[in-house]
């Protein structure tokens, strides 16, 4: 279970908003899912939306235009280019 301390501090870091597409985020979503050895840190989370939540996880929802896999692009880059350093 995510704490509350941590679950603020992922939505701070990522400004209340969802990663994909800017609107309110509501949810946290493990990049490494938590059955294949994904923690709960910073590193491992990004903010979404209902939409894109459930989305990523197969549940369709009416005019919703990224598929999962694009969903879990724009959540790889967003994690690569806020924790990966640049050289």
């Amino acid at each position: 279970m995510i704490s509350k301390a941590l679950r603020d501090l992922v939505f701070e870091r990522d400004s209340y908003t969802c990663v994909v597409c800017d609107r309110a985020a509501s949810d946290l979503h493990h990049f490494l899912a938590r059955s294949r050895g994904g923690r709960d840190t910073p590193p491992n989370l990004a903010s979404l939306c209902r939409q894109h939540h459930d989305a990523i996880h197969g549940i369709p929802w009416a005019g919703e235009e990224w598929t999962a896999a694009e969903i879990k692009q724009a959540i790889t880059e967003y994690l690569f280019d806020y924790y990966v350093p640049v050289e």
